[in-house]
């Protein structure tokens, strides 16, 4: 019989939600006593710091099946009227894990070009000049020229 579960690591949680909800996973007390727990700075995206956290010193364990519901309604913390809040988290976390994203350089280039872009069809172009300004730090040869000489 085959192992049943899917081992993920770091550039997995950098790079997308891999755990869409903190009622689906089991963490041994002993853990989040040696990582800490939520940051309070992280408003909406604090799970995703906490994971980031644990995967630097442990390993996740997945169940490859669905395990809960999760319903979607207009209430959701992550729901569209709080993007704003969201990308401010993203910011927060893309500055406190800075090494561990270098280490990953494309994950690092498409998250701050994703928030240079919510910028943009925002209407704040000194701020998104500044995201797009750093992604092509990091890959200074990337279709992202066209958006930055865009506006």
């Amino acid at each position: 019989m085959p192992f049943p579960f899917l081992l993920k690591n770091t550039p997995e949680i950098l790079q997308k939600t891999i755990v869409h909800s903190c009622s689906s996973i089991l963490i041994k007390k002993t853990i989040l006593e040696n990582i800490g727990l939520f940051d309070e700075n992280i408003k909406i995206l604090d799970d995703r710091d906490l994971y980031i956290r644990i995967l630097n010193k442990y390993k996740f364990i997945f169940i490859q099946k669905p395990l809960f519901n999760y319903y979607i309604h207009s209430n959701n913390a992550t729901n569209k009227k709080n993007a704003l809040k969201i990308i401010e988290d993203q910011v927060f976390i893309l500055k406190k894990y800075k090494n561990i994203y270098r280490n990953h350089p494309d994950i690092y280039f498409t998250k701050l070009k994703k928030i240079a872009e919510f910028y943009v069809i925002n209407q704040r172009p000194k701020i998104a000049r500044k995201f797009f300004i750093k992604a092509v730090k990091i890959k200074p040869l990337s279709k992202i020229y066209k958006y930055f000489f865009n506006f």
